[in-house]
């Protein structure tokens, strides 16, 4: 082998090296990255048995807790009732930056569950809503008793992003 061809074989050698090198830092970073539900919370109740429906929000908590910075993607996310996907976000494409051993806390995130998504839920779910009640008295009684309702649909956040480059996914548990 010449000079030319050891020059570029070791260039080439160092390139992969410091990719190999970036790529592990990235995956190291990207593994720490917390992301906390907080705030949970009905925004509002709206009362029409078609368009209607709960209005649930929460806030999202980036935490970085490493030394080095991090790029993530807006979560997609989705909202289960058990293993069955109730609601779900639009796809984004918008970037953060979160520095070094620091946290960014997006705006609030709002989900509408219609009522006949909640009601179907939890006849699956065996609530005990009276079954002889037309639509209007259904949603009508789920708003009364919504506080106690809202537990027993079992909601939880399966969101997926990426962090640094990354693929990150977990599903929090919404406690209200």
């Amino acid at each position: 082998m010449n000079a030319v061809g050891k020059i570029f074989a070791a260039g080439l050698g160092i390139f992969g090296i410091t990719k190999l090198f970036s790529a592990v830092q990235a995956f190291n970073v990207s593994e720490e990255l917390i992301i906390n539900i907080i705030n949970p919370r009905v925004i509002k109740a709206d009362p029409n048995p078609f368009s209607g429906g709960l209005e649930v929000g929460f806030e999202l908590q980036l935490q970085n807790p490493t030394r080095g910075s991090m790029k993530v993607t807006q979560p997609y996310m989705q909202i289960l009732s058990g293993k069955s996907v109730i609601a779900q976000s639009p796809v984004s494409q918008k970037e953060y930056s979160i520095n070094p051993l620091s946290e960014l806390t997006l705006d609030t995130i709002k989900f509408k569950l219609g009522w006949m998504t909640i009601i179907n839920t939890l006849i699956l779910k065996k609530y005990g809503i009276p079954t002889e009640l037309t639509l209007l008295q259904k949603v009508t009684w789920i708003i009364t008793n919504y506080k106690k309702m809202i537990n027993t649909l079992d909601l939880s956040v399966r969101y997926t992003n990426y962090a640094n480059g990354l693929f990150y996914a977990n599903v929090e548990k919404i406690k209200y």
